[in-house]
């Protein structure tokens, strides 16, 4: 599932409206993402992870093949500069659902370029 293309935004999109009529059919608040630990940043993302496994969920019921992984872009912390789209602590996360696709992993070496020394 690549949140960075149309097809995967537009399936997350139709979850979380699947999702939200599910959630209010039973009575029941949505997940909330919410900050944590101080910060301003929605960190906790309870919805939005709830809304992907319920997307999962719907491939599975129709038997459509199953994602190995989800990657997403997060636009995090302030921006760079006036008016820019580039901000301080933006990334992309991604998480393997099936790990039997891991096939190796590395650390990076203190005193490297984007080692935390």
């Amino acid at each position: 599932m690549n949140l960075l293309d149309a097809e995967s935004i537009l399936l997350v999109k139709q979850g979380h409206e699947e999702l939200a009529v599910t959630f209010a059919i039973a009575n029941k608040p949505l997940p909330a993402n919410r900050t944590f630990k101080g910060s301003s940043e929605l960190l906790l993302r309870r919805l939005d992870c709830a809304i992907i496994e319920f997307a999962h969920a719907l491939r599975a019921e129709k038997g459509q093949p199953l994602f190995d992984s989800a990657r997403a872009a997060f636009i995090e912390g302030d921006p760079l500069y006036e008016s820019a789209g580039l901000h301080e602590q933006a990334h992309i996360q991604v998480c393997v659902r099936d790990t039997q696709r891991i096939k190796g992993c590395f650390r990076v070496l203190p005193g490297t370029a984007h080692a935390k020394d």
